[in-house]
């Protein structure tokens, strides 16, 4: 929260696994924010298969929350994920804004670590990169 509501010029770029990305979300949502320039980068997000798909009544659909945070805050929402993740997954967000960052590694009997270590894949390392390096030519950040 202290680093949400400094008053520096410079993005702010949240990166998110798993359970994190409900804690992420549920902050930026609760949170007034529109004077800075954020990038959420969620990966492993059990938001739409788990949560929302068992209790929908306690969490908004993804894309509903991904246009508040949009419109409230100007926050820029990817949602990173892996087609083999038992846990995460597409949170159908607007166009663009999943990524399926599959590859083989993570198949039969690898499935279940296709969960784990987001933030050490150098494929999802790359995908952010280039969207951060979007917005920054766009002007967004």
């Amino acid at each position: 929260n202290s680093i949400v509501a400094s008053k520096q010029e410079i993005p702010i770029i949240i990166c998110a696994h798993s359970l994190g990305t409900v804690i992420a979300i549920d902050t930026l949502l609760s949170q007034n924010v529109s004077d800075r320039k954020i990038v959420l980068a969620t990966g492993g997000s059990p938001l739409q298969r788990w949560l929302y798909g068992f209790i929908p009544n306690s969490y908004d659909h993804c894309r509903r929350n991904q246009a508040i945070l949009e419109e409230k805050s100007g926050v820029h929402w990817f949602n990173i994920y892996r087609s083999a993740d038992p846990v995460g997954g597409a949170l159908q967000l607007k166009p663009g804004s999943d990524i399926d960052v599959s590859g083989d590694i993570h198949s039969g009997i690898w499935k279940l670590s296709a969960h784990s270590d987001y933030w050490s894949d150098q494929k999802i390392a790359m995908e952010l990169s280039e969207r951060v390096s979007q917005l920054q030519a766009l002007g967004k950040l």
